[in-house]
Order: C-alpha cells, then structure tokens, then sequence
C-alpha cells in the first residue's frame, strides 16, 4: 500500500499534513480534501459596525476575506484559501526562493 502526503509548511499547524493512504486517490482529490478540510475551520462573524461579515482561517496565515453575507463572506474566503494553496505549492518548487517560515513543501509518495 503506497501512502500520499501532501505537506504544507508554514507557521502553524493543524492541518500541515493530510495523508491518504488509498493509492488511487490523486492529488486533486487529496488537495480538495485539504481545502476542505481547512474551510470547516473558518471563522466568520458580522462586523456591527461596517454592516459585512469577517471571515478567516488561522491555521492559513494571511487567509481572511469579507462579504455582504456568510455566503459571499465563505466564496471569497475558498477563492482566497485556493490562491493561498497554489502560491504554497509555487514557492516549493526546487527553483523557488525559500523563506523560513513561510515556505511550503508538497510531496507525493
């Protein structure tokens, strides 16, 4: 049985790591998982005073979004938390720049 691991690196955990240990799932799937998983971590409150809802997910530094409605407010974030995955992904490759704290690994097994 092969395990996948799909690594983030960054300055928090908890879901720096997600395993599958079915051999046919792919990485879309996993990374699907993954997003998923951290979108049911979101935090999302109304502002009073601005009238919009705040949404954040701190296990994803820098991920936060804002919207008329939890709805909007959930969209944005999820396009804002792929962008946050992608840019990780980018910044693994062998010929990027590493700096500590912030880069990200992804590697398949």
């Amino acid at each position: 049985m092969t395990t996948k691991v799909l690594t983030f690196v960054h300055d928090g955990p908890p879901f720096d790591t997600y395993e599958a240990e079915d051999e046919e799932r792919s990485f879309e799937a996993m990374l699907t998982d993954y997003l998923e998983a951290l979108m049911r971590r979101a935090k999302i409150e109304l502002l009073p005073n601005d009238r919009i809802y705040y949404g954040e997910i701190t296990e994803a530094p820098g991920v936060y979004a804002t919207g008329k409605s939890t709805k909007a407010c959930r969209e944005e974030l999820r396009e804002v938390l792929e962008g946050w995955a992608l840019l990780s992904m980018q910044r693994s490759a062998p010929s990027a720049h590493h700096c500590p704290g912030c880069a990200s690994k992804v590697a398949a097994s």
